[in-house]
């Protein structure tokens, strides 16, 4: 049987990422400032451009919502559209 434990929060900041100016921090921090008016019970519509990847824009939307601390419940679409509601986060404990 695997061994488990709680971490300490100091285990857990050294593990966070470090600021960073790369690509992917920017692309990061462009999705965190496109939630930034938005709070949780907000619907929201995103028009995808010519040549983004579905995929790829809901991941990194799902990205920016869980470092706010949200969860986003997306809505069938088709087309260049996709369609989410910002909720609270599924709670982690067993049985709730």
């Amino acid at each position: 049987m695997p061994a488990l434990r709680k971490m300490e929060m100091a285990e857990i900041e050294k593990m966070a990422p470090k600021a960073s100016n790369g690509e992917r921090a920017a692309i990061a921090r462009q999705y965190d400032e496109l939630l930034a008016d938005y709070a949780v019970g907000d619907f929201c519509e995103v028009t995808l451009e010519e040549g983004e990847n579905r995929a790829t824009v809901k991941s990194r939307f799902v990205s920016a919502a869980t470092r706010k601390g949200w969860d986003l419940e997306f809505k069938r679409t088709k087309g260049d559209a996709l369609r989410f509601k910002i909720v609270e986060p599924k709670s982690l404990e067993v049985g709730v």
